[in-house]
């Protein structure tokens, strides 16, 4: 806290400044002023939370300059002094708002007992204000997923503009029962709309996600009219004043944040509505936008008329892309298989006609036909194959994840193809690498130290270290890590225990570093997965 001393005399500002033990009382003293003059430029640009100032001073006097605090700084504390017992004077001083009349005879334990005293009351005010903006937030946050969610009357959406809005909507926007539904597009283009954005963040270091979320909200609110929504892992921005071709807006918008935060950002958005009424819907078409992030081609925002053009292309592997990653296969060697999934991966989210949902089939039939490829090669060898599982759950959703982590989640399961075709080439059912990886699936919880599994597989650990790389081109934690949060990932999805219960049973005790591994592998926080959201 700042506290700052007006007095024309200097013996007496500097005998306060010396005698009061202003730091241990926990003030700052600014530069001591002799007039009142001096002190008001001060005042404006310092703000102090305290003012100590003598009533009768050469020029304006120190009512005078009260009233002045009470215009600019009315959260300051002013506590006046004098060498006269005047009742006027204290009647004065107290409708200019002085907290405290000291008499100059008052000795310095009732000088600190008063700037005590005004601390306290500056203490409890802000506690005041800090709760009473909690409840505001709150009251806010609970408004707009209200309004979000549609559940308000169209009567009720309006105020709710009004309220997030800061009243803009009610100023310059126009009523849901001043024109009818067929003069919208004749109207759009004269009228402010509401719109809704749905803003994905990331590229921060793990655990400052949130941190990441509300230096995007903040950058965002000083950018446009909006109120805004944190949900888990996203931002739902409802923007007012929408203008046409609002989506090259936003991708402007998202490159000027990234630029200032070194972080990268992704924007689905909704059509723009003349209601305030109709923002829920708004709402759900950004959201499904936002889910079009993997298949953007790099764009840092889609809006919802954009996807709606997308027919879902293509949906099954070409034959001759199929043959081209079973050749990767019989080769042998992991890092050919992962640079084929790396390119074929670049081609498919580029595609300018795909969708979540076909990029999830287009998955699904490379790894069923790698499988059913496999499944002859053993047949023709009159060999059997035990079961490959194949662990959908393991890739969430289209909507869910980041590029990296589709090809991390492909390449590992067609490089266990590929370790079950080398056992089959070498004609063994069970080579160690893949006994050991068939544990690990089983045993996916804290027991899976390298020397534990090495000792499961009867070989030293640094040896099963090195095979694991050279046969599976990843090292042996990468693929613990994977085996675990599949695991999470069917427990979440197939019970009802909690999410620290769930990090726990798969080794991880400290339930925010499971969460964070957790998103990081699939896309989305464990709570979102568990109901469904990306």
């Amino acid at each position: 806290m700042k506290a700052l001393i007006v007095d024309d005399e200097v013996i007496i500002r500097t005998g306060l400044a010396k005698v009061i033990p202003w730091q241990e009382l926990g003030f700052e003293l600014l530069p001591l002023c002799g007039s009142a003059e001096d002190a008001m430029p001060v005042i404006e640009q310092e703000l102090p939370q305290l003012v100590l100032t003598d009533i009768r001073m050469n020029g304006l006097d120190g009512l005078t300059l009260a009233a002045f605090i009470r215009s600019k700084s009315p959260d300051t504390e002013t506590i006046v002094y004098t060498g006269y017992d005047n009742f006027s004077y204290a009647q004065q001083a107290l409708r200019e708002g002085v907290s405290d009349y000291l008499l100059k005879t008052s000795r310095p334990d009732d000088i600190i007992r008063a700037a005590l005293q005004a601390k306290e009351r500056i203490l409890i005010r802000r506690q005041q204000l800090a709760e009473q903006a909690k409840k505001e937030s709150s009251y806010r946050d609970q408004l707009l997923r209200m309004w979000l969610s549609g559940t308000l009357s169209s009567q009720e959406a309006e105020l709710a503009a009004v309220t997030l809005l800061k009243g803009r909507g009610q100023m310059q926007g126009i009523s849901g029962e001043m024109i009818s539904e067929h003069e919208d597009e004749t109207l759009r283009g004269l009228f402010p709309a509401y719109e809704v954005a749905v803003v994905r963040a990331d590229g921060w270091d793990n655990g400052q996600e949130q941190l990441l979320l509300f230096a995007v909200e903040n950058m965002l609110k000083d950018c446009l009219c909006c109120a805004v929504l944190r949900a888990e892992s996203r931002l739902i921005v409802v923007c007012y004043e929408a203008q046409h071709g609002w989506a090259r807006d936003w991708e402007h918008i998202c490159k000027h944040v990234e630029q200032h935060l070194k972080c990268r950002l992704f924007a689905g958005i909704g059509s723009a509505s003349l209601y305030p009424s109709r923002v829920y819907i708004s709402s759900q078409e950004a959201q499904r936008a936002a889910d079009f992030r993997l298949v953007s081609a790099d764009k840092r925002a889609m809006n919802i008329h954009e996807i709606q053009q997308r027919d879902g292309y293509p949906v099954l592997i070409s034959a001759e892309d199929e043959a081209g990653c079973v050749h990767c296969i019989k080769g042998g060697n992991p890092d050919l298989l992962r640079q084929w999934v790396t390119t074929h991966i670049s081609k498919l989210l580029n595609e300018p006609r795909a969708t979540p949902e076909s990029v999830m089939a287009y998955i699904h039939s490379i790894v069923t036909g790698t499988r059913r490829w496999l499944e002859k090669y053993a047949d023709s060898l009159s060999m059997s194959l035990q079961p490959i599982v194949w662990r959908a759950d393991a890739l969430v959703s289209a909507a869910g994840a980041d590029r990296m982590q589709w090809e991390r989640a492909i390449f590992i399961q067609l490089q266990e193809v590929l370790q079950y075709y080398r056992d089959l080439a070498d004609q063994t059912a069970g080579s160690i690498v893949t006994r050991a990886m068939h544990y690990i699936r089983e045993h996916a919880d804290g027991t899976l130290t390298l020397q534990h599994v090495a000792k499961e597989v009867h070989i030293h650990p640094h040896h099963l270290s090195e095979r694991f790389k050279v046969e599976t081109g990843m090292n042996y934690i990468e693929f613990v890590t994977q085996a675990r949060m599949e695991r999470a990932g069917t427990l979440l999805k197939e019970s009802g225990a909690k999410v620290a219960d769930i990090g726990r049973s798969v080794g991880y005790e400290d339930v925010k570093y499971f969460s964070q591994l957790f998103k990081k592998h699939t896309g989305c926080t464990p709570s979102e997965y568990r109901g469904g959201k990306s």
